[in-house]
């Protein structure tokens, strides 16, 4: 239903429904990464295991652009600490395994 609802929207409508959901998505990935370092576990290695997943989950849901930006980010060491490399390397492996089959 909501579906269908989006599809007849005007362009500008959808613009602002796409910022609006690139603004919550990413603002609810950064807003877990300041709770984390206000409460002392920031650190943690499960903690960052499970955020640098999230944040392949989230690139992988905004769409293409945001996975080649994590594509990207996979190999800029000066930029992402190591555990969200490991993680965001995935993008890398499964975009060209998507490529292949195609």
């Amino acid at each position: 239903m909501a579906l269908a609802r989006l599809t007849t929207l005007s362009a500008p409508c959808l613009l602002q429904w796409r910022i609006a959901d690139i603004t919550f998505s990413m603002g609810l990935f950064f807003g877990g990464l300041w709770l984390d370092a206000v409460m002392g576990r920031g650190d943690t290695r499960d903690v960052v295991r499970m955020r640098a997943a999230q944040l392949r989950e989230k690139l992988t849901y905004l769409g293409p652009s945001f996975i080649k930006a994590g594509q990207v980010l996979a190999n800029r060491p000066d930029i992402v600490r190591e555990d969200y490399m490991n993680e965001l390397c995935v993008l890398q492996v499964r975009q060209y395994n998507a490529a292949r089959s195609a």
